[in-house]
């Protein structure tokens, strides 16, 4: 026994409680974040709900495309920044979060113009899948509207991590909660006080992700926070995009492949029947309440350990990504226990149906064991984010939740009397293998390696700017001492090249006088105009080959998005444009079974 509790010392030791404290202090303003951000969607629901049934099916409907089509595109997204802003603060090179910021505003800032097509023609596609014509029509046109809040949303969340990454969690939170306020206030205003009816919601929710993006830019500039990672616009921030959505992507992957993975789900419940799919609702929303809990650890936990690798100490990565273990595992007990003995209560919180009541409190102790092991994952995958290793994460969400999980989840949930409860079978089977999976390869990687590696990327990318600088500055040299030769050139060149010369020679004072003359801003000669240059006129790091190279890429690259876009608008306006009137009340959907918090 006492050896055991000698262990047990040895293990808490202070460095880990340091660490503790560290990621707790980081933890609970995250945890508040994503939840205020995450009832937005819900407070929009509950305002359009009281305006009738078809408006709440429309807007449920709506949400769920924003949700699941946009929102979650950018919190993937934004992966890279977790991995880049992380390290580069821990590291000696500050400056280089700055110009990955300008890095993640640019193509982060190209991704809805690739979504938008998608919202413009998104009534014909739920009318395919066997919508209600009316609720696909009142769901399109919300998304309409809100369409423009894709982008201010991406910025917000740029913004969010660009802050969070240097430990200032505080700001993010307090700017949801305003946000929220905002929120609720202008839609309530909008919709029952000035009557502004149905589409006034996502007008107003568009306005609040344009404030939360408004918000954090003010801060930022007033507070001038960026002083320390900021160096001016560069062109630089449009070199090396590769690397950037080297992590971005599987990053996004990690995160839609499991939102859909649950949509799947409630489409799945939706056929079965209708009891199934209230039930299979409040379990989506009652896990997703949950799992803002355990995220903020996950993001906490990325944070400290990408600072760690940034400055080059691989066992306090390690350290901070055992401290989020321990932290995690008392909240997600916590969170366990509660779904296992509330089991009948909590679900009487959403609804009185007493068939939805029976599945849900069959379903609910296993959500309980859910919820704990995806906290473990979450932690799992924010320390695999720190480490710059979203690809090895996406591919273990794609074969724990589509190779197993759902493999084994469908044919239960269809082809047995299981049927919602088969679903989160498969789903905990997933989850189940995903986490001894993430536990492995992180206990079993060199730390120290990745410290290297870190090390190795952002001082790569620090070298490629000082080569970047070191060849402009050596081109705006060579165009110094060529300016300098061809000015000298002009004034003792050959006098067979001096017209006004010849036939001279024999009178040495006007020879001389002429040899004065080319002190003028430009000479000619019999050959060509020589341009004699101030220093400000020398090229700047504009001529060179590489910058201009890469500016005709980028912009090739912006054209062939806007050229997406601008398609998507055409069919828009053409194909769809009978389809512009709002559509009259009236219709069913199953949509109006599914209850929102």
């Amino acid at each position: 026994m006492a050896e055991l509790c000698t262990s047990f010392r040895r293990f808490f030791n202070n460095d880990l409680k340091q660490e503790i404290k560290k990621l707790l202090t980081i933890a609970w303003p995250v945890v508040a974040t994503y939840f205020l951000n995450f009832v937005i969607l819900s407070e929009s629901i509950i305002m359009c709900g009281r305006l009738g049934k078809l408006e709440l099916d429309g807007a449920a409907l709506a949400n769920s495309i924003i949700n699941g089509f946009g929102l979650s595109f950018g919190s993937g997204l934004v992966a890279a920044c977790d991995t880049l802003f992380s390290q580069c603060y821990g590291s000696a090179y500050k400056k280089r979060v700055g110009l990955y910021l300008q890095q993640s505003i640019l193509i982060i800032g190209l991704a809805p113009f690739l979504i938008w097509p998608f919202y413009f023609n998104i009534e014909p596609i739920l009318i395919a899948l066997g919508q209600d014509a009316e609720v696909s029509r009142m769901s399109a046109n919300y998304v309409l509207y809100f369409s423009p809040g894709i982008f201010f949303y991406y910025m917000y969340l740029i913004q969010a991590r660009y802050l969070q990454n240097q430990d200032k969690v505080i700001v993010p939170m307090i700017v949801a909660l305003i946000a929220n306020a905002f929120n609720i206030l202008s839609q309530y205003l909008g919709i029952y006080v000035w009557n502004f009816g149905f589409l006034c919601s996502p007008v107003c929710q568009c306005l609040t992700y344009a404030l939360m993006a408004g918000t954090m830019l003010a801060y930022i500039l007033i507070s001038r926070v960026y002083r320390a990672t900021w160096n001016g616009w560069s062109l630089q921030c449009l070199f090396n995009w590769w690397q950037f959505l080297r992590l971005a992507l599987p990053g996004m992957g990690m995160v839609c492949l499991e939102i859909i993975c649950y949509e799947i789900g409630t489409f799945i419940a939706g056929i079965i029947g209708t009891s199934e799919l209230g039930a299979q609702s409040i379990l989506f929303q009652t896990e997703t309440l949950a799992y803002t809990c355990v995220l903020g650890f996950g993001v906490a936990v990325n944070i400290r350990v990408g600072q760690n690798l940034g400055a080059n100490n691989g066992p306090g990565a390690r350290l901070a990504w055992i401290a989020g273990i321990c932290c995690l595992l008392c909240v997600a007990s916590v969170l366990c226990a509660v779904f296992v003995v509330g089991k009948d209560f909590i679900p009487g919180l959403y609804t009185t149906d007493p068939d939805v009541l029976t599945i849900t409190a069959q379903i609910f102790p296993l959500l309980g064991f859910f919820i704990f092991l995806d906290g473990l994952q979450s932690v799992c995958a924010g320390a695999l984010r720190g480490c710059g290793r979203q690809l090895t994460g996406v591919i273990f969400v794609f074969l724990s939740y589509y190779g197993l999980g759902m493999t084994i989840g469908l044919p239960l949930a269809l082809a047995t009397d299981l049927h919602v409860i088969g679903l989160w079978v498969g789903l905990l089977i997933g989850v189940s293998l995903i986490c001894p999976a993430y536990i492995a390869v992180l206990a079993r990687q060199d730390w120290r390696g990745q410290a290297r590696q870190a090390q190795r990327r952002v001082r790569a990318a620090s070298e490629k700017q000082l080569r970047y600088d070191t060849d402009c500055e050596e081109e705006r040299q060579q165009g110094e001492d060529d300016q300098l030769a061809n000015e000298t050139t002009g004034l003792l060149t050959d006098r067979n090249h001096r017209p006004y010369e010849q036939n001279q020679e024999s009178s040495p004072e006007k020879q001389q006088q002429h040899r004065r003359y080319p002190s003028n801003p430009a000479y000619t000669t019999a050959d060509q105009l020589v341009p004699i240059r101030t220093p400000s006129e020398i090229p700047s790091s504009l001529s060179n080959a590489a910058t201009r190279r890469i500016i005709y890429i980028r912009l090739a690259t912006g054209i062939a998005v806007i050229g997406i876009f601008s398609i998507g608008l055409i069919i828009r306006l053409t194909i769809n444009s009978n389809n512009d009137q709002p559509p009259s009340p009236g219709g069913n959907s199953s949509w109006s079974n599914v209850t929102y918090f």
